[in-house]
């Protein structure tokens, strides 16, 4: 887990070092960037635990190769952008539906004015997700008032796939992920439709191709990707989030995609910190994966970065340990109990500790796990576990057996054993503390994130 960065186009180090040390004040830890200047690259690294290549959960980032998705489809005369979604999926229209369901179009649910008052996800996570859009309550104009809606953006995904007669994975293989030299990425469906909102993964590296091929307005190695009239019309304002509050959320919308305040391009954005910025007319491309408290914060420090990449003062001493762990005590110690019922379904709980590593392992219906943490370094494992991570939508729930691929240590105090662990496959940094007294307990908070309601307690246990 080497500390590997590259500089170029006259960004100083001591520009990015101040970057990143900004960054993490403000609440932003970063993982992984690419920033580039007409393609060239002016700084990319990646913070150990984590890796340039390593792909993760890119949140509503998902929604921008959603619309890439629809502008190839349009581009090719399977869709149009004012075409009715009744028209799309005439079978899939209930009998019930609000009448405003008859006349959303398709580019309402890009720019996401689907005409809901809520986001319409919650209401497809049981049923046919497009025929559940439908029929939920349209009370505005479709057209007429934005309401952020990872569902429109879910029915835009399966519009492509109706009209392509295929996955939209399999629809964009040959037409935009090999082109930009993307391996075949895993991207979530529900209902049987690819979720194009969210649940698509993705590296820092996967995403520099893309937002190259953004900024040379649908080209990438000579190659036309989508039309430049799509992304012109993808990157245009079409709709405003009034109601937010950040500047970069209030300067408009296009399909899929947020504007920048001040006339500064565009970005596709996901929760707790993925941004990829396009500012076309200075030839930037700017990656960041991250976990952020504060997304507007995030923004402010990039551009603030940006403007001044070549600033040559201050120290230039790169603080690539930023997450690194700190020894603790080298102490050797084992306890088992049996769980009380808990939402996890977790039976019994074993920590076995020999000072240089902690092993967790854990029973449930499905059988024995272990999860290893290092002392004063980070040991690599995976697991998985009902409703035991950190999330933000119903959605989650109702995959509550993905597999997390965690790095993750450990420190001993008077109050017991204290775990970190960092997905390296989502932004979310988790905390676990086990107390070994007779009467043990486990538990869990995250900086990013929500659990499971139910696993906002702790689970007690009985020591053996």
């Amino acid at each position: 887990m080497a500390f590997l960065y590259t500089l170029g186009c006259g960004v100083t180090k001591a520009s990015l070092a101040a970057f990143i040390r900004r960054a993490h004040e403000s609440g932003v830890d970063i993982h992984a960037l690419s920033y580039r200047k007409n393609g060239q690259v002016a700084a990319e690294l990646a913070l150990p635990p984590y890796a340039f290549d390593q792909r993760a959960q890119l949140y509503s980032l998902s929604k921008s190769f959603t619309s890439i998705a629809v502008g190839i489809a349009a581009d090719e005369g399977l869709l149009r952008a004012d075409e009715k979604i009744a028209d799309i999926f005439p079978d899939k229209l209930p009998a019930d539906a609000p009448e405003a369901a008859r006349e959303v179009r398709l580019c309402d649910l890009l720019s996401m004015q689907s005409g809901h008052a809520v986001c319409a996800l919650e209401s497809m996570l049981e049923g046919d997700p497009v025929a559940k859009f439908l029929q939920a309550p349209m009370p505005h104009k479709p057209g007429t008032t934005f309401v952020y809606s990872t569902g429109a953006t879910c029915v835009c995904a399966a519009a492509v796939e109706r009209r392509a007669g295929m996955p939209l994975t399999d629809y964009l293989e040959e037409r935009l992920f090999r082109p930009l030299g993307i391996a075949r990425p895993r991207w979530k469906t529900l209902g049987g439709v690819t979720l194009g909102g969210v649940g698509l993964y993705l590296s820092a590296a996967d995403l520099v191709p893309f937002a190259e091929m953004l900024r040379c307005g649908g080209v990438y190695n000579g190659r036309r990707i989508v039309s430049e009239q799509w992304i012109k019309a993808a990157t245009s304002r079409h709709s405003i989030d009034v109601n937010n509050g950040s500047h970069d959320w209030t300067a408009g919308y296009g399909y899929q995609f947020w504007l920048n305040d001040n006339g500064k391009g565009y970005r596709g954005d996901g929760a707790f910190g993925q941004l990829c910025i396009v500012i076309p007319d200075r030839g930037v491309t700017f990656i960041l994966l991250a976990e952020a408290t504060n997304m507007q914060r995030e923004m402010d420090v990039i551009m603030d970065f940006i403007e001044h990449d070549d600033a040559p003062d201050g120290p230039d001493e790169l603080p690539g340990a930023l997450y690194t762990p700190a020894p603790t005590e080298q102490t050797a110690f084992s306890r088992v109990w049996t769980c009380e019922e808990n939402a996890a379904g977790i039976r019994t709980l074993r920590l076995d500790c020999d000072g240089e590593t902690l092993r967790i392992t854990k029973t449930d219906a499905r059988g024995e796990q272990t999860i290893t943490a290092g002392n004063g370094r980070y040991a690599v494992s995976s697991y998985t576990m009902t409703k035991l991570y950190p999330c933000i939508s119903q959605l989650e729930a109702y995959a509550p057996f993905e597999e997390l691929k965690t790095a993750a240590f450990y420190t001993l105090g008077d109050g017991g054993v204290d775990v970190t662990l960092r997905h390296l496959e989502s932004p979310h940094t988790e905390y676990w503390h086990f107390s070994l007294g007779q009467d043990p307990e486990w538990r869990f908070s995250a900086r990013t994130g929500t659990f499971t309601p139910a696993l906002r307690q702790p689970i007690h246990g009985k020591a053996e």
